[in-house]
Order: structure tokens, then sequence, then C-alpha cells
């Protein structure tokens, strides 16, 4: 099957060929320890014997409100899966069995309700609600409003 790790601050390293290849951009040790270390996060990965992760998923712990009390809630980032990865639309993909593992192990003594937010990608989030391992419940816009620029006008 395969194999479930949480990621201690000295193998973050771990997963730097993946974050480059998904994300393609320098990976950054110290971004990674500041999400993940000191209790601020964790970092879990699903090993399929292809040599590094096949899949990460970054936790972040965050206080929030959540039903009238404050609470830690887990925002979900990094979400990365090795390219050409075969099937993670299925039940038991690495992605899969990643993330339900994450999710019926959030609930924790300060927050018995054990619930995630994030924002992911269309197609991140199309898998995750294809699986049942999450769902859209909000939509958030971004809206940019440019000044008109009138030939008379003064320059701002």
């Amino acid at each position: 099957m395969f194999d479930l790790r949480q990621l201690s601050s000295d193998e973050l390293d771990q997963i730097k060929p993946l974050f480059e290849t998904v994300f393609g951009v320098p990976f950054s040790l110290e971004l990674m320890r500041w999400k993940y270390a000191d209790g601020r996060g964790a970092s879990w990965t699903a090993w399929d014997g292809g040599g590094g992760p096949a899949v990460h998923c970054g936790l972040m712990y965050r206080q929030v409100i959540f039903r009238g009390r404050r609470v830690r809630g887990a925002q979900l980032v990094d979400l990365m899966a090795r390219p050409k990865s075969q099937g993670l639309s299925r039940e038991r993909s690495p992605f899969a069995v990643l993330m339900h593992h994450l999710l019926d192990n959030l609930p924790c003594p300060d927050h018995p309700d054990g619930f995630a937010f994030g924002f992911p990608s269309d197609r991140a989030m199309r898998l995750g609600e294809r699986l049942g391992v999450y769902r859209s419940v909000d939509h958030i816009l971004e809206l940019s409003l440019l000044p008109a620029r009138r030939r008379f006008a003064p320059r701002f």
C-alpha cells in the first residue's frame, strides 16, 4: 500500500524535488520550517516506493472562531502530487489515503470538531470533491478596479 509519514523538521527537505516540480519555484527550507516546525503545522507525505513522496499535504494550525468559540483549525497547504501519478481519483490512491488519514485524525482536545479549510486550485478541489474527502462551502472572488485614465486628468 502506501507509507504515510509525518515529516520532522529535519526531514522537510525530502519534499524539495516534488515541490519544485509541482510549483515550478525554488524550495525554501526556511519557509517550510516556519510553516511546519515547533507545533505550527505538520507536513504529511504518502510514499509508494517510487523514490520520494508521491503526495504531500501540509497543515498549518490557526486560531479560528468556530460556532462562537476559539478553536484550532487546520489550513490545508502545499497539496502536491508527483506528476503522472496513476489514478489520483481512485478511492485507494495515495492522495485519497493521505487525505482520509489526515481528516479522520484532526479532532483533538482543543478542537473536537476537527475541521480543516483551505483554498485549493480548481483541479485539486474537483479531485477532493470527487473522492468525497472535502467539499466547497463558499467562494472567494478577487475584484480589481483600475482607475479610469482621462486625457487631461492630473497624474497620480
